[in-house]
């Protein structure tokens, strides 16, 4: 409770019957005026100190003195605190309700249960593994509020049109209001204040993680913080092997963002319940390979999508905007996922492994995140140079390229091994070929490999466009006078000049086909 919203006349000691009992007076007042005008046909009760003699209620100390009485059939002379009267009178003698009612108005202390539309809620605070304590919104049925705090409870419950979500990590607000709605905030508060301070153990983990891009890592956590809602791309933090901080950043990350941020399987992904990640802000997919092609979709689609429908189990459908930036860290270096080279969502970091020792880090990295969080602040102001903040040539590097490579399909590269060998053998510096001729001379057995596919490869892979019918000579003619008529497609040295032959060699996969 002890907070900027709380009465300036508010003490440490005090707890809301307290407070109550000693500045709330006139409120209890109007408390017994409002029970005599229902019981007294609207007649107001005369309440005067308690120097004036004959008169039904009067005041002393704070108190009031109830003399003789039909209005509250209690003895003669019985004392009453403001509390009391409160009690009594307003809450029927439920203790729980009245002292929820004062915490919710006098003192300011968030009320655990909301109703949106139609439906009840309790905001539920349970931590994790890390001690984070992480917002839960569980469906609470009015027939129990009612039993454990009486109907007067239902008056004082926030009342609100429908969920939506602000993020804010430096002037949150619970309840957002626009022209004519009010929504719930599904965003929680952040957990730390930003103070001057050392931060050594963070730029170790920082400059390990980003290496050469350090200063591009810290403007990504400087958006994380101050621009919440900034679209970011997609964070691969790969390695060929374990202990390389991988996972230690993502815990980092929790550590900062707290309930804003969560830790999901790749199934997650593609399940039909996304509430566990809906209304995050950081989304880490941890030890992953996005195997399938509905969850690199899905995964592509929300790195840049504006809204999302949220799905929770036991929960109605709603739909709120979405900021969710993800984070995957993966042992698989060359294939947790296939990118293809217009592909400018990812930004790829190969990690190496940890050089430096410190079993405690992660416990100095949390102690660092007041003086990490002010640096942060003390920075400039945030150059935003494309939607994800980074152009593609800034987050370019080997092992995006690499990736990008592997992402190809194997007809891609055996097409590519088998026209390179053709150069080799021939002497030629280029060939004509007919997507007829592709498929007899490589694949003449190969009944998954057809020329429609052959196609598809040609113009999405090679950037290739079909050619006009015309006269060409065949790949396996000795003369170069003997023509034949088709649709040839051009393959030259110079077209395939950008491919890194030996390391297609070294990846090579056995077709599938």
């Amino acid at each position: 409770m002890k907070n900027e919203f709380l009465k300036p006349e508010f003490k440490d000691y005090m707890d809301a019957v307290s407070y109550y009992n000693e500045y709330k007076l006139d409120a209890a007042i109007n408390v017994f005026n409002a029970y005599h005008k229902r019981n007294k046909k609207g007649k107001s009760i005369e309440i005067k100190d308690y120097k004036t003699k004959g008169k039904e209620i009067v005041i002393k100390n704070n108190s009031f003195i109830v003399g003789y009485s039909d209005t509250l059939k209690l003895p003669n002379n019985t004392e009453l605190t403001p509390f009391q009267v409160l009690l009594i009178l307003q809450f029927k003698g439920n203790i729980r309700a009245a002292i929820l009612y004062l915490e919710r108005k006098y003192m300011r202390t968030d009320m655990p249960y909301i109703r949106v539309g139609v439906d009840y809620y309790k905001l539920i605070l349970k931590p994790d593994r890390y001690g984070i304590e992480r917002q839960e919104l569980k469906r609470w049925s009015k027939t129990e509020l009612i039993t454990d705090y009486g109907k007067e409870i239902t008056d004082i419950i926030p009342k609100c049109d429908d969920f939506t979500i602000e993020p804010d990590n430096l002037n949150y607000q619970p309840i957002i209001k626009s022209r004519s709605n009010v929504y719930r905030n599904l965003y929680s508060k952040f957990d730390h204040d930003a103070k001057l301070g050392e931060w050594k153990w963070t730029k170790i983990l920082l400059d390990h993680v980003f290496g050469e891009q350090y200063e591009l890592g810290l403007k990504y956590m400087q958006c994380l913080y101050l621009i919440p809602k900034q679209i970011l791309p997609i964070l691969v933090l790969a390695s060929r092997e374990r202990t390389t901080g991988k996972t230690t950043f993502i815990n980092w990350c929790n550590q900062i963002f707290g309930a804003n941020a969560t830790i999901i399987n790749p199934t997650d992904l593609t399940s039909d319940f996304n509430g566990s990640y809906a209304s995050c802000n950081v989304i880490a997919i941890e030890e992953t390979m996005l195997d399938k092609n509905t969850s690199i979709e899905k995964l592509k689609s929300i790195t840049t999508a504006k809204y999302i429908s949220v799905n929770r189990k036991n929960v109605d459908h709603y739909k709120i905007p979405f900021f969710g930036k993800v984070i995957i860290a993966t042992n698989n270096v060359e294939n947790f996922a296939r990118i293809d080279d217009e592909e400018i969502r990812f930004w790829v970091r190969e990690i190496p492994k940890i050089k430096f020792q410190n079993p405690d880090i992660e416990t100095d990295l949390a102690k660092e995140i007041p003086a990490f969080l002010q640096y942060l602040k003390s920075l400039p102001d945030i150059e935003i140079k494309s939607r994800m903040v980074f152009t593609p040539e800034e987050i370019a590097n080997n092992t995006l390229d690499i990736v990008k490579k592997e992402s190809k399909p194997t007809l891609y590269k055996e097409l590519v091994l088998n026209i390179m060998n053709h150069f080799d053998e021939t002497g030629l510096p280029e060939v004509e070929m007919t997507l007829k001729d592709i498929k007899d001379t490589w694949f003449i057995n190969n009944h998954k490999v057809n020329t429609p596919y052959i196609k598809t490869i040609l113009i999405d892979h090679f950037s290739l466009e079909q050619p006009l019918n015309r006269y060409y000579t065949p790949i396996h003619s000795h003369e170069f006078d003997k023509k034949k008529k088709g649709r040839a497609y051009l393959f030259s040295k110079d077209l395939l000049r950008d491919i890194e032959w030996t390391e297609l060699e070294e990846h090579e996969e056995q077709s599938p086909f």
